[in-house]
């Protein structure tokens, strides 16, 4: 593709005059503020590969439309040629990026690169090239946010359309950049995305969970709608404290890592602390032929990962808090295989 000269356009005020005095000769007063405004605004943009100053009053001549038929047309024409490129691009952004929005397993390293590319990336700078921006500035003056404050009343809907169109090209940014920007964009929302909590890992001073085994809540709206949900449960108030210190460990930053977005670990978000989960034991029973599992597997806190704050009487009470965990599991099972065998 050709390389856009991005070096200062050499039109001086004196050539982009004698464009606009040109333009009026041959269309009126009637149409100067248009003619000026539109003759500036393509010239502010235009480039030395965009052409020389013959070239550029050429094109002014040929491309701005004084007929209010003649302009309703093209505007109409790029309402609708707009809505293809601007609907089917969001179209295929959107689906690019389903493995990050929607729950289709694992996050592949190629989903994040599918998700970062831009299809429209370099529309706005072969618009410039093939002169298509140009002749939307040219026809469709840009206002600034006083000037529509200020004529806001006065507009209709088809002028306010009009002058919307006027904003599409008010710089001119290359490619490179606007495919960075969707990339930074594409990380930082996929770090939210990924910014889950597993609820039904929480654990509560007393080893015990509030929540439902398989709820996740994303860290922001999820965690609220939770919060305002609880109001009427009769063992809301509990489960609204855990929330509330799930969300000051995340405001504060001192969330651990490996608890977000996983749920290989129980976590109590008032210590701290967070236990690594492991199917310790799976006991199977041959009776009449048949080989049986036992209806309890033992998820065990077995060992303690980390702890952000670990004095000696928070490790103790913590580990003598798993081995009654483990010991009152293992009773239970044994139980069960004992009622099966006999």
């Amino acid at each position: 593709m050709k390389k856009v000269d991005l070096s200062e356009t050499k039109l001086n005020d004196e050539i982009i005059q004698d464009v606009v005095s040109e333009l009026l000769k041959n269309h009126g007063e009637a149409f100067r503020f248009r003619i000026e405004r539109g003759v500036g605004q393509v010239a502010s943009l235009w480039r030395v590969s965009d052409g020389n100053e013959s070239e550029f009053n050429v094109f002014c001549q040929e491309y701005f439309i004084a007929d209010e038929d003649e302009l309703d047309k093209l505007f109409q024409r790029l309402l609708l040629n707009y809505e293809i490129l601007g609907g089917n691009m969001l179209r295929m952004k959107k689906d690019l990026m389903r493995p990050l929005h929607l729950d289709l397993g694992p996050i592949l390293p190629v989903d994040m690169l599918f998700g970062s590319y831009e299809p429209g990336a370099h529309m706005q700078e072969d618009f410039f090239e093939n002169k298509i921006a140009f002749v939307v500035m040219l026809n469709f003056p840009y206002y600034s946010l006083d000037e529509k404050t200020q004529l806001s009343d006065k507009w209709s809907r088809r002028e306010w359309a009009m002058a919307r169109i006027g904003d599409y090209y008010t710089s001119r940014v290359p490619a490179t950049l606007i495919q960075n920007y969707v990339a930074i964009n594409t990380a930082a929302d996929a770090y939210i995305d990924n910014y889950n909590i597993y609820m039904g890992n929480l654990i509560d001073t007393n080893g015990e969970k509030l929540f439902p085994a398989d709820l996740r809540l994303i860290s922001h709206w999820g965690l609220r709608d939770e919060l305002k949900s609880n109001y009427a449960d009769e063992n809301g108030i509990e489960k609204q404290k855990m929330v509330y210190a799930v969300m000051k460990r995340i405001i504060d930053q001192t969330i651990p890592e490996k608890v977000i977005n996983s749920d290989s670990y129980d976590w109590n978000p008032f210590t701290n602390n967070f236990l690594i989960i492991l199917n310790l034991l799976i006991f199977k029973v041959n009776q009449i032929g048949v080989m049986s599992t036992c209806s309890t597997i033992l998820r065990h806190n077995i060992n303690l990962i980390h702890t952000i704050h670990k004095p000696p009487t928070i490790f103790n009470a913590s580990l003598r808090q798993i081995w009654k965990y483990h010991n009152r599991m293992l009773k239970n099972c044994l139980s069960n295989l004992y009622q099966v065998q006999r």
